[in-house]
């Protein structure tokens, strides 16, 4: 995620160098970009995963943190898999 270059200022700042003026122009660029992404990867992930998953994944605020969820509950089940196999095994 671009980060701002009001970070730290003090409330109310604005940009008055021109280098100043060209980093936020920047950043807004770039967010509006890592924004537009951002929705475009939770519509991808929509459609490949069931309504049911995807209504758990809502509240959380980008596709990052939908990956990273999706990522832990995929090792999880890959992990019960092979426990799974394991226990059939020495049966």
């Amino acid at each position: 995620m671009p980060i701002n270059p009001a970070v730290g200022k003090p409330t109310g700042w604005s940009p008055t160098s021109l280098t100043e003026l060209a980093d936020q122009t920047a950043y807004k660029t770039a967010i509006k970009k890592w924004n537009d992404n951002d929705v475009i990867v939770r519509q991808q992930i929509a459609v490949l995963i069931p309504d049911s998953l995807f209504i758990q994944l809502l509240s959380l605020p980008t596709a990052k943190e939908f990956f990273n969820i999706l990522n832990g509950v995929g090792k999880l089940l890959e992990t019960w898999g092979k426990a799974g196999k394991k226990s059939l095994v020495s049966s």
